[in-house]
């Protein structure tokens, strides 16, 4: 956020709600994460705002800072830099916990949005075909580095963490965004580019 003052989300929506349709908000694109936290914003504080995207928050990071677009949703990662010389204020993190890159950054529920979560998550998965021994092999592997001291730390120095472990927890997580996603990208009308 930068250019109008805001400080917290209650007021970007009280803003919002007070000008609706003026604001602008980048993504990392059409699908991403990024966006479709937009998409939940808009929906669990009925507000209506402009959805911009962008190809990565790196390219709408200096749209933000220059004023072309009035806020983002971004990598707290790749934003925090900005937020700590004081170029932009971040109001909050969309996910369920505050992020490690910006841990002074109020979560949204603490900011009074329970409904408002989007986080972006990495996993390897492999074909069904794939013979058992291999994905033993894999998972054992996984598992290795996800103990693995050095790769822990330098998660924690990218703002990142290595979620919970296991095939189960991942699964879960998988089915979980996917009947949530699908219901946003429907409401939304979001169709693939």
């Amino acid at each position: 956020m930068t250019g109008l003052g805001i400080k917290s989300v209650a007021e970007f929506v009280a803003y919002a709600k007070a000008h609706p349709n003026k604001l602008t908000i980048g993504s990392a694109g059409v699908g991403a994460v990024t966006h479709l936290a937009i998409e939940v914003l808009k929906h669990e504080t009925k507000i209506d705002i402009i959805h911009v995207p962008f190809r990565s928050t790196s390219e709408s990071l200096p749209q933000l800072m220059g004023g072309q677009i009035d806020a983002l949703f971004g990598d707290g990662s790749i934003i925090a830099p900005q937020v700590r010389a004081g170029l932009i204020v971040a109001l909050a993190t969309a996910g369920p916990v505050r992020g490690r890159a910006l841990p002074e950054v109020p979560t949204m529920v603490e900011a009074g949005f329970p409904g408002v979560e989007a986080e972006s998550w990495f996993g390897l998965v492999v074909s069904s075909r794939t013979p058992a021994p291999i994905v033993e092999r894999l998972r054992h592997a996984l598992s290795a580095a996800q103990k693995d001291q050095a790769y822990l730390e330098k998660l924690d120095r990218q703002g990142a963490s290595a979620g919970v472990p296991g095939p189960e927890a991942f699964g879960k997580l998988i089915k979980q965004d996917a009947a949530k996603w699908s219901a946003i990208i429907k409401a939304a009308g979001i169709k693939p580019e």
